[in-house]
């Protein structure tokens, strides 16, 4: 088991890289912060990369609305 700085949602919010390869969700399990190889850990000296994204908020997402709204408000604007 490993320790991750930042906990994740679950295995699905990192991606995982052994010595630059990438690693299948199926072959490991996240839970807060603990990255676990449950067939068999990476070897010794092996380089372990994780991208944790999880805690990445999610952009603004406008509504069709929204957006012609604020086309309608810079089109005047603008003149």
């Amino acid at each position: 088991t490993f320790t991750l700085s930042v906990g994740a949602e679950d295995k699905y919010g990192v991606i995982v890289f052994v010595d630059n390869v990438y690693q299948d969700p199926e072959v490991y399990t996240v839970s807060g912060t603990s990255l676990t190889f449950p067939d068999g850990a990476p070897a010794l000296g092996d380089r372990i990369n994780v991208l944790n994204y999880s805690s990445i908020p999610a952009p603004h997402v406008i509504t069709r609305a929204e957006a012609v709204d604020e086309a309608i408000t810079y089109s005047i604007a603008l003149g």
